[in-house]
């Protein structure tokens, strides 16, 4: 359903006030729609439905889920392709910010990330080294994810 100020504990309290009182004053945002805080008392970036939303020119997902949502990018966007068999509604080329923090679910590409690394499956500091655990070739720093020897223990 429509999201309502009470589904979101921590408003931008004057920001949606105005909002509310003058719902056309955002050409993107309506009366219902809830604007937070994040814990550094940062407003978080503004939903977005096209390019042309944004004062950057960029709407993309802000991170590689199928629960994110489109959000107008600091700056630019990656385009990749993404795939009905990993959970997304169809398989389509979809566009995602660019120099997301740490942390920020990345799949497996290293564009979505501030730091160029996307390690098992969110941004990280840096690839992983030689002998370090892995899942995906691209958590490697030698984009070479594989056993350590011959065995059915190895590791």
């Amino acid at each position: 359903g429509t999201p309502t100020p009470t589904d979101k504990p921590t408003l931008y309290s004057n920001f949606f006030q105005m909002i509310s009182k003058e719902p056309t004053l955002h050409p993107i945002l309506t009366k219902y729609d809830v604007v937070n805080q994040d814990q550094t008392g940062q407003i978080p970036p503004l939903f977005c439905n096209r390019d042309s939303d944004c004062a950057s020119n960029s709407c993309a997902y802000d991170s590689y889920s199928t629960d994110a949502s489109e959000v107008c990018c600091e700056g630019d966007y990656h385009s990749m392709f993404t795939f009905s068999t990993d959970g997304w509604p169809t398989t389509d080329i979809r566009k995602f910010c660019q120099d997301r923090p740490i942390g920020t679910l990345c799949g497996v590409t290293d564009a979505i990330c501030a730091s160029s690394a996307c390690v098992e499956g969110a941004c990280a500091e840096a690839k992983r080294s030689i002998g370090e655990s892995c899942t995906f070739d691209n958590s490697c720093s030698t984009n070479k994810c594989g056993y350590n020897s011959y065995s059915t223990d190895a590791s």
